[in-house]
């Protein structure tokens, strides 16, 4: 309901896979089946970055929760439902468990280390590629994540680039860059500039990244 009130007001900057999906809605198709497109228009359909920059509030309640297992049933649930209203493919299902897991892992923590960070997020993304039955993509953000171990204080915005990309629309370059620029400095605000200065889908990955 919120979504297809949102629309009425403005709809600038919605990638095209919400944009279809929350007019699907309004036409009354069951959450459920809003986020599908057809196998043969897929392509990238379904796989932007609207489900990670969204569900940062999911994880904070299974913060609060004390949820320890990770992830556990209950929020593997969760997450595919909310993907699947927009966003219908693994990576969707996988960006969605992966922001999840980081905001639960970032209020949990006493502190922040780039390879416990990398670890949750690449279990949590590799658990959701697999929640989601249609295919297999051939970008794994789980195997992507696996690179965040090594950023640190040095890690050049060459190095992020060539390693995570530009941080395009597609959530396979935009949520690992978000998490790279996060862990290079994290708690900074000088992080959040970096996201805004990068280039690619700035908005969306400064975002992602005030978020963490």
């Amino acid at each position: 309901k919120e979504h297809v009130a949102e629309m009425q007001k403005m709809t600038r900057g919605w990638g095209g896979s919400t944009r279809d999906a929350v007019k699907r809605l309004s036409e009354g198709v069951h959450w459920g089946a809003s986020g599908s497109t057809p196998e043969k228009a897929m392509g990238k359909r379904g796989k932007g970055n609207g489900v990670a920059m969204k569900i940062d509030p999911v994880g904070a309640y299974f913060a609060l929760r004390g949820i320890d297992q990770l992830p556990s049933g209950e929020m593997r649930n969760a997450v595919r439902d909310l993907s699947l209203m927009t966003h219908a493919s693994a990576m969707g299902v996988a960006s969605g468990l992966a922001q999840v897991a980081a905001i639960r892992h970032l209020l949990s923590a006493k502190a922040v280390f780039a390879e416990g960070f990398a670890t949750e997020v690449t279990y949590a993304a590799w658990i959701g590629e697999r929640v989601f039955p249609r295919g297999r993509d051939e970008d794994l953000l789980s195997e992507r994540f696996r690179a965040l171990r090594d950023v640190t204080r040095d890690t050049s915005d060459e190095m992020i680039r060539s390693t995570f990309g530009s941080g395009a629309c597609y959530v396979y370059e935009s949520l690992p860059l978000a998490y790279a620029l996060f862990l290079r400095k994290p708690g900074s605000v000088e992080a959040l500039y970096d996201a805004v200065n990068f280039g690619g889908d700035t908005d969306t990955v400064a975002s992602i990244v005030g978020s963490l």
